[in-house]
């Protein structure tokens, strides 16, 4: 899978679970047309504590890792 398989993944998972998101760093500096060393992608979301579970179960773990257990509480305030 290469990179903008694995942000399209992503985002339709995001989108699809209705979890605000945004997509920043060398990947949306690249698609802005300023080339970047980096290789990454970068992705902030908000996920409520119901959206986890269904969130980390999108991502198969023969091809991800991703721990519930990790995922800290939503911040309020």
């Amino acid at each position: 899978m290469d990179q903008s398989e694995l942000l399209r993944l992503v985002v339709e998972v995001l989108e699809r679970l209705r979890v605000p998101y945004l997509v920043t760093g060398s990947i949306a500096t690249m698609y802005y047309g300023e080339p970047r060393l980096t290789n990454d992608i970068d992705v902030v979301v908000q996920l409520g504590a119901a959206q986890v579970p269904p969130f980390c179960r999108a991502f198969p773990t023969i091809d991800f890792y991703l721990d519930e257990q990790s995922v800290p509480p939503p911040v309020t305030g």
